[in-house]
């Protein structure tokens, strides 16, 4: 599957295509594997079928990994070519470190929240096995 790039920045664009990349060497392997006849490592059978084996689908791998890589290298391309002033690129880090702290600050709270659920989870939860101790004792 093509990961769409439209409306991304160059950077985000080319981090997607080199995931997508990375998916399709892997699935190549993994497919050329899975539909590769087993080829002894030695004898005379060996050199006869290795030529043969999964060329077709060989191929097509090999034109999609290609076709990536093109896209890539105009992702490269479009990232080089960017050129960005200074002044907006600091504008953009500090939008970025202001978002950070917010997000930072709210993970704070939610942990901080967990951790009082968690400590009246466990009081209740002593509270109950001393109960089944105590009613356990009387019995």
């Amino acid at each position: 599957p093509t990961i769409m790039v439209v409306g991304l920045d160059p950077v985000s664009a080319l981090h997607l295509k080199a995931m997508e990349l990375c998916g399709l060497y892997s699935a190549s392997l993994g497919q050329l594997q899975a539909t590769a006849p087993p080829i002894p490592l030695d004898g005379p059978d060996a050199s006869a079928a290795a030529p043969d084996c999964c060329r077709s689908e060989a191929d097509d791998f090999a034109a999609s990994i290609v076709r990536i890589h093109r896209e890539i290298d105009g992702l490269i391309h479009e990232v080089e070519a960017a050129d960005v002033p200074e002044e907006l690129q600091l504008r953009q880090i500090e939008a970025l470190h202001a978002e950070n702290a917010s997000v930072t600050e709210q993970l704070r709270e939610q942990v901080h929240r967990a951790e009082r659920v968690r400590q009246s989870v466990r009081r209740d939860l002593d509270q109950l096995l001393t109960s089944m101790d105590e009613d356990g004792g009387k019995a």
